[in-house]
């Protein structure tokens, strides 16, 4: 009985400290980052993002404990890069939130929700979207280069000269809300592209891809293959 007894209470012991450890890191936390001098995102995973412009350098994260733990963190040649280096089912969405002077290049691959805004370059602006990222752009340019693929989406809306813009898979690019003098589109797959052209219009639809422009642009070279299409609004 004795012996019974003994059992009893190791077995319960045992169980208690294995929900402890279970429990343990699965807190919800914020973590502020002490990194500068960057001007190039590139972030993979499954996150909420906010982009803002400001004067200061500010990086928030807000996570459960072990999923921030697994986070890899780096500043190199003015890119800040966020990304897990293993793939974990059990890991949950963070919220990242960025204050930086300038954004001059972005790379967001996974399944998150990014919004950019507040930034007024005077170089041109490079952004690639992969996986289902998708992505609300407020910003201002000479040129964006916007390359989307899978089933990534992306949506300017800003002022900007010169737009170029390429699709791949299912994704979309929308930038009805950011007229431009002269703008490339070139679409493949099932992708599409929209784009605003005031004077001068080069698209190149593939597969089953549409392209819609308005604009009356002045300048037209529009080439179609396969089941494609190139549609005038």
């Amino acid at each position: 009985m004795k012996r019974s007894y003994i059992f009893l209470c190791l077995v319960i012991f045992i169980g208690l400290i294995f929900t402890s450890c279970r429990k343990e890191g699965f807190q919800t936390i914020t973590k502020e980052l002490n990194v500068h001098d960057f001007s190039k995102l590139e972030i993979a995973g499954e996150f909420d993002i906010r982009v803002t412009q400001g004067a200061n350098y500010s990086v928030r994260i807000t996570g459960r404990e072990r999923d921030l733990a697994d986070l890899e963190i780096k500043v190199f040649d003015h890119l800040l890069l966020m990304d897990y280096p293993h793939f974990d089912l059990r890991r949950q969405k963070a919220i990242i939130t960025i204050t930086m002077p300038s954004l001059q290049d972005m790379v967001f691959a996974g399944v998150s929700n990014i919004t950019v805004e507040g930034f007024t370059e005077t170089v041109p602006v490079r952004v690639e979207t992969s996986g289902e990222s998708k992505l609300h752009l407020k910003m201002n340019a000479p040129l964006f280069q916007l390359l989307a693929s899978s089933l990534s989406e992306i949506t300017l809306d800003g002022i900007a000269g010169e737009l170029k813009a390429e699709t791949a898979g299912a994704a979309i690019i929308d930038t009805y809300a950011t007229p431009v003098v002269k703008a490339t589109a070139v679409a493949a797959s099932q992708s599409t592209i929209k784009v605003f052209a005031l004077q001068w219009i080069s698209a190149t639809a593939a597969g089953k891809s549409r392209i819609y422009y308005k604009g009356n642009p002045q300048q037209e070279n529009l080439v179609i293959s396969g089941d494609a299409r190139i549609i005038e609004e």
